[in-house]
């Protein structure tokens, strides 16, 4: 449809005309236009013709009913009119196009940092800011960090952090942070793809300094399983009872090294226990009543009448064999109570160091814990200790504030992290641990004056040459004899020296056996089978 209008600030009479489509004129105005009221009485012919185009029932009718057709395009072009046709433009006319990984990608516009892309440096910068944060009480609003007012010794942050980054910066990059980039399962409900907040673990510390080597988030009866009825996430362990599952699968890493791991009474499970000796973990558990009941293979009511008139810190072992497998029942009297611990390994020995003192009938009385109950004791609070020092004196989950679960599961994984390189430096060089914040305020500062690349390198740092290893570290230690005819091995020449005796027995190094036999390490130490391990001993040693 086109029709045609006149404009009042063109004087030349000249006609305009406007093509359109989809345009509807349901009725005429009541009132023409401002400069056309003086003239509607004395209309022309032309005038008439102009403004009848507004309101023609045909015109209406074929704009309402098939817009502009073919035959009025024709018309128009005819008269010498330009008609757009509504078909696409030249520079817009292609093939149609497949979305390639070549061509682009969809992302989440959400996660975009506004400005230049994070670096890894610029991270550490993020987090190193966290951290010396957490150093300060009683700054609430993280923003004074940046603030552009004077120091005040009573008021606001009492440094600022703008020299290593903006606000903006870090506000947009704290808001940016995700920690999946995995969409939530489509064939199933999980609850724990974004939430969660409860964590088995497991410490170690037989030196006094605990590390946290291993975190577990906890599901319970919210953990996802699949149309089926199978868990959406199995584990290596599922043939066995839930509990002893959650065992075999916390200590997984270090199965088949025969080393020891105390439990408290939640995991007081005889299945569990005998399935971490079967993977050589030797597990010990404290026992206690649950409700009614005490745990399968545990007769705790005639374990504690065998232990009634018994004196205090008195020791015994109730044995029993399950599944081809001895299975034992620790128990020691203590003043008001029987302490009993399950496992499959241990001696009730008195530890001659670890002595503890109870009151009892109006005088104070000692005994020594036997090895068990002495390893439980000692060890029952290291996960509590790397915990209670995330917080000691402020925790960085207090200072970062944020109500964000997955921002607090981070914070809770940093503040451990935190905590078990303070332990394990304390650890390496033998001293004892420093102080909480002293150490926090050593690794903000390292955090925010960082030169590491988006490789992980330091640019600029000096590469340290490594040290020329011994031939004694290279070689395995084993006894090999001499050629024949050969007497001592020359170290200047590399060479055994030649004699006329076939079989040539020499002094060994460290007794006066004569033998031919040596070791690789070092061919001019002659050695017996009886020296050998001595030798390797003082070789490994001097490493």
């Amino acid at each position: 449809m086109c029709y045609e209008v006149r404009i009042p600030d063109v004087d030349d009479h000249d006609k305009f005309v406007i093509v359109c489509t989809n345009f509807k004129v349901t009725r005429s105005p009541q009132v023409p236009f401002d400069d056309e009221v003086e003239q509607e009485n004395q209309p022309n012919d032309a005038d008439a013709n102009i403004r009848g185009s507004h309101t023609e029932e045909h015109n209406i009718a074929t704009t309402n009913n098939h817009g502009t057709t073919s035959e009025d395009i024709a018309e128009l072009r005819a008269q010498g009119i330009e008609v757009d046709d509504e078909g696409p433009a030249p520079e817009n006319i292609a093939p149609p196009t497949v979305i390639t990984p070549e061509l682009g990608q969809w992302e989440d516009v959400r996660t975009h940092i506004k400005g230049d892309p994070l670096t890894l440096r610029e991270f550490y910068i993020v987090l190193g800011c966290r951290f010396f944060m957490a150093c300060f009480y009683g700054i609430s609003d993280y923003r004074l960090w940046w603030s552009k007012k004077p120091i005040d010794a009573f008021e606001g942050a009492p440094f600022r952090l703008t020299e290593y980054i903006t606000r903006s910066r870090f506000s947009a990059i704290t808001e940016a942070m995700r920690y999946t980039n995995k969409k939530p399962p489509q064939d199933f409900l999980d609850k724990f793809h974004e939430v969660r907040n409860e964590y088995h673990s497991i410490a170690d510390g037989d030196d006094g300094k605990p590390i946290m080597w291993w975190i577990h988030l906890q599901e319970g009866k919210d953990r996802p399983k699949l149309a089926n009825g199978k868990w959406a996430f199995p584990t290596l362990f599922e043939s066995h009872s839930k509990t002893a599952e959650l065992m075999l699968y916390m200590t997984e890493p270090i199965h088949h090294t025969g080393k020891v791991v105390c439990m408290d009474s939640g995991f007081c499970v005889t299945a569990g226990i005998l399935a971490l000796h079967q993977v050589g973990v030797y597990g010990q558990a404290l026992i206690k009543k649950r409700g009614r009941y005490w745990p399968k293979h545990v007769p705790g009511v005639q374990m504690e009448m065998e232990f009634f008139d018994m004196e205090l810190g008195s020791g015994k072992t109730f044995v029993q064999t399950i599944e081809n497998q001895k299975f034992l029942v620790h128990c020691h009297k203590d003043d008001r109570y029987v302490c009993k611990i399950m496992s499959t390994h241990g001696l009730m020995l008195p530890v001659d160091d670890h002595i503890t003192h109870r009151y009892v009938n109006g005088e104070w009385k000692s005994f020594k814990y036997c090895e068990p109950m002495s390893r439980h004791n000692r060890s029952k609070h290291w996960v509590d200790d790397v915990n209670n020092r995330r917080h000691d004196p402020i925790g960085l989950e207090d200072v970062w504030a944020t109500k964000w679960w997955p921002h607090r599961q981070f914070t809770f994984v940093c503040s451990v992290a935190e905590v078990n390189a303070l332990n394990a430096k304390a650890r390496g060089r033998n001293v004892p641990a420093e102080a909480g914040l002293t150490f926090r305020r050593k690794l903000a500062e390292q955090m925010l004056k960082n030169q590491i690349n988006d490789s992980g390198g330091v640019s600029h740092s000096h590469i340290r040459s490594c040290r020329k290893r011994k031939r004694s570290e290279l070689v395995e230690h084993k006894l090999e004899k001499k050629p024949v005819y050969t007497g001592k091995y020359d170290g200047s020449s590399k060479s055994w020296r030649k004699v006329k005796t076939k079989y040539l027995k020499i002094k060994c190094y460290y007794c006066p056996k004569e033998v031919r036999m040596y070791c690789p390490c070092n061919k001019q130490i002659i050695l017996c089978g009886d020296c050998f391990g001595k030798h390797t001993v003082m070789v490994e040693s001097t490493v």
